[in-house]
């Protein structure tokens, strides 16, 4: 289990279930290949990035919208080392960093065009920019491999074992800090546990030890980011 990611626990049919994160190895689909908001243009040597791949400047500037069409553009930044890292700007570092492209929505995008009806065009465009940097947070923490696979277990009182209850993977941890990463890691587990109260592990454990589980039920407990 990776170190900075938190395990909780609830009950659920008088039964103590669990929830982990682990990092997830093998990451064949690409957040790109999911369906966005934006679109990403990107140009570099040696990898391929975003949605659509350039390799002149004047593909480049061909696959560039018109300022007139375009609601936000974006700069797009890489940072290659140990690893890549992306981020919305250009160069940061004269070494390690370059700026491989761009991130852009038109004004005539259906989802622009639906919220533009009961927004002024300041308002469509902020929520738009929030969008587009949220996107490039999550093929950022794709590219360097910040993408969990949460497993729930529930615990056999009779083998004193956990068996495997189900799992689903593509949680993007997007946030800088830990702490924030943690607030994340407890939103999607509350989504995942059909928002049963959720619970540390020492009251976990203490109730393994002293066979009580079942009285967690009716047990208060705290939330985890209220402590």
């Amino acid at each position: 289990m990776d170190k900075y990611m938190p395990v909780k626990y609830w009950v659920e049919d008088n039964e103590l279930h669990r929830a982990y994160f682990d990092r997830e190895e093998d990451l064949y689909d690409s957040p790109r290949d999911l369906g966005n908001f934006g679109t990403m243009v990107c140009g570099h040597p040696r990898y391929n990035l975003g949605d659509i791949q350039v390799k002149t400047r004047e593909e480049w500037f061909a696959n560039k919208p018109l300022k007139a069409d375009t609601l936000v553009l974006l700069p797009l930044g890489l940072l290659d080392h140990s690893g890549l890292a992306m981020y919305i700007g250009g160069v940061t570092d004269p070494w390690d960093s370059s700026e491989v492209g761009y991130i852009f929505v038109r004004k005539d995008n259906p989802e622009v065009v639906d919220y533009k009806k009961t927004h002024t065009w300041k308002e469509t465009k902020e929520w738009a920019e929030n969008i587009l940097r949220s996107e490039v947070a999550t093929y950022d923490a794709y590219l360097h491999g910040d993408v969990y696979y949460i497993t729930e277990e529930k615990y056999d009182e009779e083998t004193e074992t956990w068996d495997n209850v189900d799992g689903y993977g593509g949680v993007y941890v997007v946030d800088d800090t830990y702490q924030k990463e943690l607030e994340n890691a407890v939103s999607h587990i509350k989504e995942f546990s059909g928002n049963h109260e959720l619970f540390d592990e020492d009251v976990a454990n203490d109730a393994i030890e002293h066979h009580t589980i079942d009285i967690l039920c009716g047990q208060k407990v705290f939330e985890f980011m209220e402590s």
